[in-house]
C-alpha cells in the first residue's frame, strides 16, 4: 500500500522521507494555493510553452504550483535542488524525469488541491476529483464496467456518486501509471471491490484511495474540502493491463517492467540543497479548475 502525506513548501518532509525509505513509494498532496508562484526559472521551454498557452491567469497559477510541488518532492528525495530537477513528457503525456528514468512519476490537480506519486519500484499513477461533485448516469456509464454498474445500483444516491469518483479516480491513475493516457477505455477496466482503502482490480497491480482535505489560510475559519486521491502502481512486472472480471477476452497490452530499485537517500532533505529547496510559501490562487491532470 502506498503511503500518504500532505504537505506544504515549509514540509513536514521528514513523514515524506521516511515513507520513501519503507516504501520506495509515496503520494504528496497538499492545497494548491500553498503552491502557487509566478516564478519561471524551474521550466523547460516546453513547459514554458504550455504555461502560455492557459486561457486564464488562475490555470496559469495551478499549472505553476504544480510543477513545482513536484519538484519539491523529486528534489527532497533524491537529494537535489528543485530547481535543478528537470521535466519532460512522453509522446502521449506521461510526466518523466529525463535525468532519472528509473523514477515514475505522476501528477494530478483539480480544484484546490494538488498530489503527486513518485515511485522507485515501477510505474505509478495518482488522480484525484473533489467528493461530493455531481455524477450523473452518462458519466458512470462512461467510466464503469457492467458490473461495476450491477453493485452501483443498489446504493444511495449520495454513495453512488462518491462510487462512481472513487472508481474514475483508481482508473484515471492506472492509465496514467500505464502511460496510455485515454487511448484505453475506462469500461473495459474493472474493480471487483471498491470498498476500503486498497480496492481489488487488474492483476499485477496494488491500487490506494483515500479521501483527503485541504483547507485555505491554514484552515482558519472553514470545514476545508475533501477530494478523492487515487493510487496506481505496479507490482508484477508480468502483469498485463486491462483483463477484468467483465472483459475477460479484452487484448492486453503488457504493462512497463518496473526499472531496478535504486539506492534511496538517507533523509535527503536533511542536505542544504534540500533545506534550500523547501522554504517560502507562494501567492494565493485566484479560482479553482473544473478538473485536473498531468
Amino acid at each position: 500500500m502506498i503511503p500518504y502525506r500532505r504537505v506544504t513548501p515549509a514540509g513536514p518532509w521528514g513523514p515524506v522521507q521516511d515513507a520513501w525509505a519503507g516504501a520506495g513509494r509515496v503520494v504528496v498532496y497538499g492545497a494548491a494555493e500553498a503552491w502557487a508562484t509566478d516564478a519561471l526559472t524551474a521550466l523547460s521551454a516546453e513547459e514554458t510553452a504550455r504555461l502560455r498557452a492557459q486561457r486564464s491567469a488562475a490555470a496559469r497559477g495551478r499549472f505553476l504550483a504544480s510543477r513545482r510541488l513536484l519538484r519539491h518532492t523529486v528534489g527532497t528525495l533524491l537529494a537535489v535542488p528543485w530547481t535543478g530537477v528537470r521535466l519532460a513528457r512522453t509522446p502521449l503525456g506521461r510526466p518523466v524525469l529525463p535525468d532519472r528514468p528509473d523514477i515514475g512519476i505522476s501528477l494530478s490537480h483539480t480544484g484546490g488541491l494538488l498530489a503527486v506519486a513518485v515511485s522507485a519500484r515501477g510505474p505509478v499513477g495518482v488522480d484525484t476529483e473533489r467528493a461530493g461533485r455531481p455524477t450523473g448516469p452518462e458519466l458512470a456509464g462512461r467510466v464503469c464496467a457492467p458490473g461495476e454498474l450491477r453493485h452501483l445500483e443498489g446504493l444511495p444516491a449520495r454513495d453512488h456518486a462518491d462510487a462512481v469518483l472513487r472508481l474514475w479516480t483508481l482508473k484515471e491513475a492506472y492509465v496514467k501509471a500505464l502511460g496510455t493516457g485515454l487511448r484505453m477505455s475506462l469500461r473495459g477496466i474493472g474493480f471487483d471491490a471498491i470498498g476500503g482503502p486498497s480496492p481489488s482490480g487488474p492483476r499485477g497491480w496494488s491500487f490506494t484511495t483515500r479521501e483527503v482535505r485541504v483547507y485555505i489560510d491554514g484552515g482558519a475559519g472553514g470545514a476545508g474540502t475533501s477530494y478523492h486521491v487515487s493510487a496506481a502502481h505496479l507490482t508484477n512486472a508480468r502483469a498485463t493491463a486491462a483483463r477484468t472480471a467483465w472483459s475477460r477476452t479484452t487484448p492486453a497490452p503488457t504493462a512497463p517492467a518496473p526499472a531496478p530499485v535504486p539506492a534511496l537517500a538517507d533523509r535527503p532533505g536533511d542536505t542544504a540543497a534540500g533545506r534550500a529547496g523547501n522554504t517560502a510559501a507562494g501567492r494565493r490562487l485566484s479560482s479553482r479548475s473544473a478538473a485536473g491532470s498531468s
